[in-house]
């Protein structure tokens, strides 16, 4: 019955946190050799920002729209599922965020070291899934799951920070969290069809979530107007 809900997880993590988790790699080697560490830790800084940006939103949209979308693709007796997509989604947006986070093991070629903490942490999840399990059927297993990934981002982020160190925005993912439980709040749309609801939710949703970002978080309006202004003076030239 849970299987629906993993699997919708997988489908945004294929179309999404794949591509753009993977796609900085090259970007900060090539920024490492040729432009030196402080350009390369500039990029990472702004890159994990991005990358929180987006991730925030998937996993309250995720939450909030994940009933619906297993009884539009699958069917209803499928929907109880729909509780291990929080915890699911969330352990697979920190396991995306590993690239960036770790980008001081790949760039020295240290992926040993990553490889003895995934071993480590993947012995702690079988440990969690044997207390959770129990308690919490099906979803112990996600939360168990989800822990291990944020273990692992943990230790990973300080092994890296030895070699290249670099600030996380701790203050705009606060404001993220924060638009995105707001979010969660205010695109609970009700209709009676689950098609126009996973729809209104989504496209609601999604219009909620930026246009508070654009309001709280300054650093991003400034940079929207800059680039807009910057696209209007190419068109009137």
């Amino acid at each position: 019955m849970r299987i629906t809900a993993y699997n919708m997880v997988d489908y945004v993590k294929d179309l999404i946190v794949v591509p753009l988790s993977t796609a900085v790699m090259p970007i900060y080697m090539k920024a490492w050799f040729k432009k030196g560490p402080e350009r390369t830790q500039e990029f990472l800084r702004h890159a994990l920002r991005s990358y929180t940006l987006l991730a925030v939103p998937l996993i309250f949209g995720c939450t909030l729209i994940g009933k619906d979308f297993i009884h539009v693709l699958a069917s209803e007796k499928f929907i109880d599922g729909h509780i291990i997509i929080p915890w699911v989604m969330t352990g697979l947006m920190i396991n995306g965020a590993l690239p960036i986070l770790a980008a001081g093991l790949y760039i020295q070629d240290k992926t040993n070291s990553l490889v003895g903490l995934l071993a480590v942490t993947s012995l702690i999840n079988i440990a969690a899934n044997f207390i959770l399990i129990p308690k919490f059927g099906i979803e112990g297993a996600a939360m168990a799951k989800m822990f291990s990934y944020l273990l692992l981002a943990v230790l990973a982020t300080y092994l890296a920070n030895r070699i290249v160190k670099f600030p996380i925005a701790w203050n705009a993912l606060a404001k993220y969290v924060l638009a995105g439980i707001i979010m969660y709040i205010a695109a609970a749309v009700r209709v009676k069809s689950p098609v126009l609801e996973l729809a209104a939710e989504t496209g609601v949703g999604a219009a909620i979530y930026f246009a508070i970002i654009f309001v709280i978080d300054g650093g991003l309006r400034n940079k929207t107007w800059r680039v807009a202004r910057e696209q209007l003076e190419e068109l009137t030239q």
